[in-house]
């Protein structure tokens, strides 16, 4: 009998010690805590924008054994960053030697609650599970506009810039730039390193109000989150007049014609612009009428615009220098130039 006892409490030790931690396949009161999940830094929400993310953490044993090691996770709302599989809702990881493996959920487009789900591959009974919520997102925090002038010159060729910032969550994508007046040469900017980007509206010809819109587009696709600025188009004045006559003396009762020249450094002085003349004799009288006046047009050069009209310093006329002036209403420079009214 002694010997009896003996050797089945021989028997019990080696059964004791068949199982090892690092096995990972341990009854059930040995499952509580075999695999905790957690996030990283605590985050338990983020928002439903489509590009914010929160890091989590599985941990097993560091030395679970290596056929023990992998990972499975899955989530029922948003997916795994680098994860293909199923729409990107469950990628397998392989944890390290500390023995953590890490994943990182983005959100969906859609207020819920994310389920994730971690398994030890090949133990299904090992498990954990994390809710994360996915809340209301702030459209500013995703996308807003940092630089939006408010007006630029309608001359066809000035460019304004327009920077918008994005979510630091958004690492890679674009951001296409529209406008209901004016174009975007390069409309869909790269996403920079500083989580801006900017694009340059080439102005309209024709004076107006309009809308410049940004439009996110990360992970493939455009994510919906569009902001819009109202932007206006001004006339575009002159920096320069300069005023020719076809003749620099006159009898009274003749006609000088006239020819004004308005240009800019950038583009052309908008058309149908007013122009505006006037003459002058010595003293500062205002002398003779104009006919014939036109508006401002497009001249022969890309950069030029002229307006015209017919100077008549009427019959009684004195002799003696005039001056005739051209500027533009709305007020900008004035061009001019003198003739004589001849005896």
């Amino acid at each position: 009998m002694r010997f009896t006892g003996l050797l089945l409490g021989f028997l019990l030790l080696i059964a004791g010690g068949c199982y090892k931690e690092s096995n990972y396949s341990p009854t059930e009161p040995q499952v509580t805590g075999a695999l905790t999940l957690a996030p990283a830094d605590g985050t338990l929400s983020i928002p439903a924008d489509g590009v914010s993310r929160v890091t989590l953490v599985a941990t097993i044993a560091a030395n679970a054994d290596s056929d023990k090691r992998v990972i499975t996770f899955t989530t029922s709302s948003g997916s795994f960053v680098g994860a293909t599989a199923s729409n990107g809702t469950t990628v397998d990881v392989t944890a390290g030697s500390d023995g953590r493996a890490l994943v990182i959920l983005q959100s969906s487009q859609r207020v819920e609650t994310a389920i994730v789900t971690a398994v030890v591959k090949g133990s299904a009974n090992v498990s954990a599970q994390r809710q994360i919520q996915f809340t209301a997102p702030n459209p500013d925090d995703v996308l807003r506009f940092v630089t939006a002038p408010a007006a630029a010159p309608a001359d066809g060729q000035t460019i304004t810039l327009f920077t918008v910032a994005v979510s630091p969550s958004v690492t890679t994508g674009t951001v296409t730039f529209s406008s209901t007046a004016g174009t975007f040469p390069a409309a869909t900017v790269q996403i920079g390193i500083d989580h801006t980007a900017t694009a340059g509206l080439m102005s309209s010809k024709t004076p107006g109000v309009g809308t410049v819109s940004a439009t996110l587009n990360s992970g493939g696709g455009t994510n919906g989150f569009s902001r819009q600025v109202p932007f206006r188009f001004e006339v575009a004045l002159p920096n320069v007049i300069s005023v020719v006559v076809d003749s620099l003396t006159v009898m009274p009762g003749g006609k000088v014609h006239v020819t004004a020249h308005l240009t800019r450094p950038v583009g052309q002085v908008t058309a149908n612009t007013v122009a505006v003349f006037s003459a002058e004799d010595a003293a500062g009288n205002d002398v003779g009428s104009f006919q014939n006046v036109t508006v401002v047009q497009p001249g022969a050069s890309a950069s030029d615009s002229i307006a015209t009209a017919d100077f008549l310093p009427g019959a009684t006329a004195a002799p003696g220098p005039v001056t005739i002036f051209v500027g533009t209403a709305p007020a900008s420079v004035a061009g001019s130039t003198t003739i004589t009214v001849a005896p």
